[in-house]
């Protein structure tokens, strides 16, 4: 009903809000398991992998927090259920703690579930690597990870000065053992 009224708010035809409604209220889903299907079952809290209108919608719920992160001097990014911050200048390690704790508490006021163990932290510099690894955010009551690298939208993000690239690595050996399938097989 939230959503429903914020899109309303935000000027979405009525006659196109009352179809996203019906088309999400009467979704349901169902498992493949070994080329069958299982029983149809309905998912209230989540979205249909794709539809571009509930992209639009999470959008539309994530624009204060957009408006928040920019207000603080955080850099925002939204994908879907995928959020990036970036925080750079002088105050950057506090200025991030803040902004990733009013992040929790955003989503936490939303009614959303949080999830510390698909989260992450990162940083170029290692004084605040050892901070983040340490720190135990209020907003969760517990550690979140801190990494050195990861993937990210399919690209790798590396924050030290080593010479490491996973994602790069794992798909070239990938390459080089299909390569070397294909070699065998004596065509021209």
């Amino acid at each position: 009903p939230h959503i429903y009224a914020l899109a309303r708010r935000a000027g979405m035809p009525e006659t196109v809000l009352n179809t996203y409604r019906a088309y999400q209220e009467e979704l349901t889903a169902r498992n493949a398991v070994a080329g069958g299907l299982g029983e149809p079952y309905a998912k209230p809290s989540s979205i249909p992998q794709g539809d571009p209108l509930s992209m639009a919608m999470v959008g539309l719920i994530m624009t204060p927090w957009i408006n928040l992160m920019k207000h603080r001097g955080i850099k925002p990014r939204v994908l879907a259920d995928d959020i990036f911050l970036t925080a750079e200048g002088e105050r950057y390690l506090d200025d991030f703690k803040e902004a990733f704790t009013a992040t929790h508490d955003y989503i936490k006021d939303m009614g959303a579930k949080l999830e510390p163990k698909k989260s992450l932290t990162m940083s170029t510099d290692k004084g605040s690597r050892r901070a983040l690894k340490s720190y135990k955010w209020p907003s969760v009551g517990q550690k979140i990870r801190m990494v050195l690298h990861t993937r990210d939208l399919g690209a790798h993000i590396n924050t030290t000065n080593a010479n490491v690239a996973t994602t790069n690595t794992n798909r070239l050996k990938t390459a080089t053992a299909r390569v070397g399938k294909i070699s065998r097989i004596g065509l021209g």
